[in-house]
Order: structure tokens, then C-alpha cells, then sequence
């Protein structure tokens, strides 16, 4: 039986939500049914905020809004008082909240014309589908807390890069995919999946969700092990 008071969604949940009703239901009231982070997967783990650090040393004059993920309504004031900071040309881990959505972005560049460009960082060296709703749920919260976003889209390692063992350069390390127009069409489905999960997390149990091929579609699903005991994942 669930608690009370219905917690709020967030992009991780949203993403979550997309792949399986059950998984973020969990993730809001039973997180402790999810299995262990591996070793290998907290490597991964590391190695992104790595990535993401580094990528903040592309925008000169930025601001990092350090409250942790814990203390959201402090990361708020400090994202306000950068927000009206003209020196401040970038913001990291900005924090918002619109329609009972809360978001950190990666990295809000500001323009000229007071629009941001929002940019999602990812340790990967492709770009991957699923990053589309990642994008597009953080736009839809930033436009609702009366940002104007100019252009949008993901920083991810250029897999044609060769270090030459002297020098990092950061502005070969990295590539952007422009998802601008791809994600202002997104906007149309972003609501009725929000009201949907909506639904989904102010249910008093969880939901009967049948293991399948989605536990593991974009990723492997934390609460698998759970779910479905005995079973292989391969």
C-alpha cells in the first residue's frame, strides 16, 4: 500500500515511466526491491558525471547550482538568483519545477536575447532514440516555468576524436546533435504521457505489469531481478 502523499515526477521517472508503469511506480514507493548497483554499472555511472564536468569547461562564465538532488527547493532559489545574474552566461544543473515536474539541466547557455540553449550531456559516443523524451520532458518544464529555449539537443563524445596524449581538447572530445525542431514537435505527446504516469503513481498498489521484452528496452530494468525471480535475463 502506497503512501499518502503522491510524490512527483522527475525526468529519471518520466523516462522510467515510458518503459514500464511498474518501474516508476516502484521507483516512487518501493525502491528498495530494486536490485544492487553493480560494480560495473556504478563505473558507468562515474564515468558520466565525469563526462559532465567536463563538458561545463566548454562555456566560460557558468554557474553550478551544487545542491544535491535532496534539497531541490534549495537548488531553486540558487537557479533564481544565477537566472537574473547577466554575468552568469551558463548554468548547470539548473533546477525547476512546473506541473508537479521537477528537472536539473545539465547545462542552460544563455543568449543574447535572454532565450537558453538547453543542453542534455551523455557519456555516450552515439546518439540514442531514447534521449528524444529526455530532452523533451525538460522543455516541456522549462518552457511552463517561462524559459525560452532557443535550441536543444545532446552533447555526447565524438567517437572520431584521437587524443594525442598531450592535450585534451574539449571542443573535439565532445559533438552536439541539434534535436530542436524534433523536440518542439515532441511537445504535442509530452502532456498526455505526463497525465497518464500521473494516473499511474496515484495508485494505491502497484500495477499488474507481465515481465517481458520491455524490462529491458532502452535498459535493463533495476527492479527485474524482482519481478521475475528465476528467470535469466539473457
Amino acid at each position: 500500500m502506497r503512501k499518502t502523499k503522491m510524490p512527483m515526477l522527475s525526468k529519471s521517472r518520466f523516462i522510467a515511466g515510458l518503459q514500464c508503469s511498474l518501474r516508476v511506480w516502484y521507483q516512487c514507493y518501493n525502491r528498495k526491491l530494486a536490485s544492487e548497483v553493480t560494480p560495473g554499472q556504478q563505473a558507468i555511472f562515474d564515468a558520466g558525471h565525469q563526462v559532465g564536468r567536463l563538458a561545463t569547461e566548454l562555456y566560460s562564465g557558468g554557474v553550478l547550482i551544487d545542491e544535491d538532488y535532496l534539497h531541490h527547493r534549495e537548488a531553486e532559489h540558487s537557479t533564481a538568483r544565477a537566472l537574473t545574474d547577466r554575468n552568469a552566461k551558463a548554468l548547470f544543473e539548473a533546477a525547476f519545477t512546473f506541473d508537479g515536474i521537477r528537472i536539473r539541466a545539465d547545462i542552460l547557455e544563455r543568449n543574447d536575447d535572454d532565450s537558453w540553449n538547453l543542453i542534455e550531456v551523455k557519456s555516450s559516443t552515439t546518439f540514442k532514440e531514447v534521449y528524444k523524451p529526455d530532452v523533451a520532458i525538460q522543455c516541456y518544464v522549462l518552457n511552463g516555468a517561462g524559459k525560452k529555449i532557443a535550441r536543444s539537443g545532446i552533447l555526447h563524445i565524438n567517437n572520431e576524436y584521437l587524443f594525442d596524449s598531450n592535450h585534451l581538447d574539449l571542443t573535439q572530445l565532445f559533438q552536439f546533435t541539434d534535436l530542436t525542431d524534433e523536440i518542439f514537435t515532441l511537445q504535442n505527446e509530452i502532456l498526455p504521457k505526463i497525465i497518464e504516469l500521473k494516473k499511474v503513481i496515484s495508485l494505491k498498489s502497484a500495477p499488474d505489469t507481465t515481465p517481458s521484452r520491455h524490462c529491458f528496452k532502452p535498459y535493463k530494468c533495476e527492479f527485474w531481478e524482482h519481478c521475475s525471480p528465476g528467470i535469466s535475463d539473457s
